[in-house]
């Protein structure tokens, strides 16, 4: 009996071993068809970190900048995660200390702690930068898109304006809008970017008369393309790149400006912290309390100075 019955299953087994040595096979194949795939992803990734190496190599100071730029970035953004203290909070008894391990900066006449003030003033600082930077970005790309694609009399009367608003100098123009729009945070920004958007118009204007006559922009026209499709489709986006550079690079001279209104008086109003103002605010204690005003003014220059070694590197690089 026990051979009948290993006769009668024997046939079983044999029918169901090549459905099991196929669904092996075919998990072999699919488990090595995987490989190419994630050998390519291997490679990608270690292509992309021998680049970011090659590059760290190259620009050794651009990458010193931009670690410290990351530095300050985060600082303004979360200056509780390095200070306890508040921008406003005052202590007489403390008053003029300088830089120590519990006041890293220092503390001002109203002992209010320093370094917590300039972290809080650096994002009003910067943040009107970035809105001037943008009003001048945008504006330089819709004035010098139209003059140098329109041509004739539209670029001429344009360009002719451009080169009367670019007579007036930067920081008397700031100042006369600032005190017609009023003190404060955001008229200090649209001044500011009112008086640099000339220099985009221009740069933006010369990259679209070159592009005007390239072949795409010549067959989108015979094609039967709008006037603001070829502009939004081709001749924008192609004048991107150096506008870009150009923003990175003129960024270090906004927050200048920003910083130098504020200085004047034309910023915030106190007790907020803008930077200038807090390089205002030591200039009765230079003998007495010299790092009032040196060091919120030694982080503008540092910060100024990160930008444009950060910016010639990636337009060496754009070169």
């Amino acid at each position: 009996m026990a051979i009948l019955m290993s006769t009668q299953e024997h046939p079983t087994e044999r029918r169901d071993a090549p459905a099991a040595y196929a669904s092996h096979a075919q998990a072999t194949r699919d488990h090595t068809a995987s490989f190419p795939e994630d050998t390519s992803r291997t490679a990608g990734v270690v292509r992309g970190l021998l680049r970011i190496r090659d590059w760290v190599v190259r620009h050794v100071g651009a990458t010193i900048a931009l670690i410290f730029l990351l530095g300050v970035i985060i600082g303004v953004c979360r200056p509780s995660w390095f200070t306890s203290y508040g921008p406003s909070d005052t202590a007489p008894a403390e008053r003029l200390q300088p830089p120590s391990a519990q006041h890293i900066f220092g503390t001002d006449r109203l002992g209010r702690d320093l370094f917590s003030r300039v972290l809080h003033g650096g994002g009003a600082t910067i943040g009107a930068s970035v809105l001037a930077l943008s009003i001048a970005v945008i504006a330089g790309l819709l004035i010098g898109v139209v003059a140098g694609y329109s041509g004739g009399a539209t670029d001429t009367v344009l360009m002719r304006f451009v080169d009367v608003w670019l007579a007036i100098p930067g920081l008397l123009l700031a100042i006369t809008i600032v005190t017609a729009i009023g003190f404060g945070t955001t008229p200090v920004a649209i001044a500011i970017g009112i008086g640099i958007t000339p220099a985009f118009v221009r740069t933006t204007r010369s990259q679209v008369l070159s592009i005007k006559a390239s072949p795409y922009i010549e067959a989108a026209t015979a094609g039967g393309s709008s006037f603001w499709r070829i502009i939004l489709t081709h001749v924008l986006p192609n004048s991107l790149g150096p506008v870009s550079v150009m923003a990175l690079l003129d960024f270090g001279g906004v927050i200048m400006g920003v910083a130098t209104l504020s200085f004047l008086g034309f910023g915030a109003k106190p007790p907020a912290p803008e930077w200038g103002s807090l390089i205002n605010d030591g200039r009765d204690y230079l003998m007495t309390a010299p790092w009032i005003s040196l060091l919120p003014g030694l982080v503008v220059v540092l910060t100024v100075l990160s930008i444009n070694i950060l910016g010639r590197a990636l337009k060496k690089e754009a070169a």
